[in-house]
């Protein structure tokens, strides 16, 4: 039997380790007939070029991430303009020059501002989707490994050549898979470390958890020398200029609104003028106040697969029903088994609306068993209502038992969506609330307004302020990260006046005070938090660009046209961005061109032409009839000859 290995540079890769783990002989595959191979053969390759194979054919992932290297951009991408690192370019580098900035102010360029006007923060989810698709194609479980990945590190040289862990995982698999006796004893050497190396941003790194640098490392044949950022930028601009590249853009990610007058966002005493001079429109009132007004500055990216849960104000119901509505993947937990109940799918779980943060974090105790309010049952004549979600049954429940059946069912659905969400979105509603003198349990309606029965003695009203929002905030972001660590958390402010206040004051006054106070604590808690970010739906429903065009005749009510604007600024800055996602799948597109330097002992290459993202679903040749799918081949092979080194496939 013959390994025979078909894919791009990392194919390369792949065969030199099954040489040195297992006994059989490997060789890198030209495209050649059925006659020409071993009659015992297995041929390992990537999705991009299995058209091309028969016989026994095994697929494997082609491993690319630029979320870890969204400033790199190859040859392919740039022209093949040459640079330290070959034909690897940084965009912003390359953009500075077009800009004739120095290198100091070039250097000054990267930070997290620029990062986030040009989209780098976002390449990582979306990459990852990508590469989870790239996996699935090849029937390759990356959810077994990635984890693993990550917690070593960035597991990439460059976005298109994977580190020698990832390498080995696959081979490891493979040879599982199709029962080949792999040498756990055998020690590896990673050929990929010869190559080139781009950094990890430090800011983009610690988004992700990890330690960064700006060490940019050249091909081991040019010397393998480790330059500084500094350095890269000026020995780039060196090589431009014996190019002479011009000053005009010709990438076409250069041309992006994304891109355009770098210049303007280094600080002032560096461009020579005031400090206002050349900041971005959405900083002036003039520039960026209209009947469009787009206020989000900060963002991150929701994948179509991101699970998202809901919960908080009356605002929030908005926010739901807009996010199932554009195709999101809205999270409902709790959902309705047919009985008849009511208020399913209004949230991610059937909580009923939550107004103040004292509530959701006792919600989570409540949750957790970790806290046991002493109400847990008020009535309203013959019926039951559960004090803390009493508008859940309009009606009532019809007993005790019943109730706390509800309530059971309830808390094991909570559980599971602060567990299994990526994204939460809190909108915060009040700060008045009532809770009980005994234990400090807060309800969502005073006593007595649709069931149990108001005692001045066990109950008392209560107006948090900003250090005890901001301190419920936190300790709820606590307690989530404890059973969910990826969890990110957007926090919103309803924008809904309060319908009345207990306080001795204008209701209007109240509302401006209360509103004010979780504005603050949401700013406050958004920006001690790296997984929060505050989105301004309040700012957008209430500012007067609008000209109170998005409320009712009421006054307090929001109009359908006020939230079809916060969901469309919404959409426009948390999903996929149409371009970043053209950036990301353009990297499965290049052909990686030191797939001829990595070549050892006579490997040979896939042909120039085959190119695995390109060619990814090609119509089968007209003289041939079209290859049946590996999984029917299998199945007819497994019949034909059982006991063959496929079985294990």
């Amino acid at each position: 039997m013959k390994i025979y290995v078909a894919g791009n540079c990392q194919a390369g890769t792949l065969a030199q380790l099954l040489e040195l783990g297992t006994s059989i002989p490997v060789e890198r595959l030209q495209r050649k007939h059925d006659e020409e191979l071993d009659k015992e053969h297995i041929i390992f390759c990537q999705p991009g070029v299995s058209h091309l194979m028969t016989g026994n054919v095994v697929l494997f992932p082609q491993i690319v991430m630029t979320g870890f290297y969204p400033d790199m951009l190859s040859g392919e991408q740039t022209g093949g303009i040459n640079t330290p690192l070959r034909n690897l370019s940084s965009s912003i580098v390359l953009k500075a020059w077009c800009e004739s900035l120095n290198v100091q102010n070039t250097a000054a360029l990267f930070n997290n501002s620029i990062y986030e006007r040009l989209g780098f923060f976002d390449h990582f989810e979306i990459s990852r989707g990508e590469l989870f698709a790239q996996c699935r194609e090849a029937d390759f479980p990356i959810g077994d490994y990635y984890d693993a990945w990550m917690a070593k590190g960035c597991f990439m040289h460059t976005f298109h050549h994977p580190k020698l862990l990832v390498m080995l995982d696959i081979a490891k698999h493979l040879t599982a898979r199709t029962g080949i006796d792999w040498n756990e004893s055998m020690e590896f050497d990673d050929p990929q470390s010869r190559g080139c190396g781009w950094p990890f941003y430090p800011e983009l790194a610690e988004r992700a958890g990890m330690k960064g640098s700006y060490e940019f490392r050249k091909h081991i044949q040019d010397g393998g020398e480790v330059l500084d950022l500094e350095a890269f930028i000026n020995q780039s601009f060196e090589r431009y200029a014996l190019q002479s590249i011009p000053r005009t853009p010709t990438c076409s990610r250069l041309q992006s609104t994304r891109y355009a007058n770098l210049r303007a966002t280094l600080p002032a005493k560096v461009r020579g003028v005031h400090p206002y001079t050349g900041l971005p429109d959405h900083q002036f009132w003039r520039k960026s106040a209209g009947d469009d007004l787009d206020p989000v500055t900060k963002s991150f990216t929701i994948c179509p697969d991101t699970k998202v849960a809901t919960a908080g104000s009356c605002f929030a119901q908005h926010m739901s029903r807009a996010l199932a509505a554009n195709g999101l993947n809205y999270f409902v937990a709790e959902k309705d088994p047919g009985t008849g109940g009511a208020n399913y799918g209004v949230f991610s779980a059937r909580y009923g609306n939550i107004y103040t943060a004292k509530q959701l974090v006792q919600l989570f105790d409540r949750a957790y068993g970790k806290f046991q309010p002493k109400d847990t049952c008020w009535r309203r004549r013959a019926r039951f209502f559960d004090p803390f979600r009493p508008g859940i049954e309009p009606d009532g429940f019809a007993s005790v038992r019943e109730l706390r059946l509800s309530r059971r069912d309830h808390f094991t659905a909570v559980r599971q969506m602060f567990q299994q969400l990526d994204v939460f979105v809190f909108t915060l509603g009040l700060t008045e609330a009532w809770r009980a003198k005994s234990d400090g349990a807060v309800f969502p309606l005073a006593p007595g307004v649709s069931a149990g029965v108001f005692n001045p003695e066990l109950h008392e009203f209560v107006n948090f302020g900003v250090a005890e929002v901001i301190q419920d905030l936190n300790d709820f972001l606590r307690r989530l990260a404890r059973v969910n660590r990826k969890a990110r958390v957007i926090l919103t402010v309803s924008p809904v006046p309060l319908a009345a206040t207990f306080e001795p004051a204008h209701v209007l006054v109240s509302t401006t005070y209360s509103k004010s106070v979780l504005r603050v604590a949401a700013e406050e808690v958004a920006r001690t938090h790296r997984r929060v970010t505050y989105f301004p739906s309040y700012e957008i429903i209430t500012g007067n660009f609008n000209r109170g065009r998005y409320f009712g005749a009421d006054l307090r009510s929001v109009t359908p046209t006020g939230v079809d604007h916060v969901m469309r600024v919404f959409l426009r800055h948390f999903t996929v961005d149409r371009e970043i996602a053209a950036e990301v799948r353009e990297a499965l597109e290049i052909v990686c061109e030191e797939e001829r330097l990595l070549d050892r002992g006579g490997v040979k290459t896939v042909p120039s032409a085959v190119r695995p993202a390109t060619a990814r679903k090609p119509r089968a040749p007209a003289a041939k009839p079209p290859v049946p799918p590996v999984w029917q081949w299998l199945r007819n092979r497994l019949r034909r000859k059982p006991g063959k080194s496929v079985r294990a496939a």
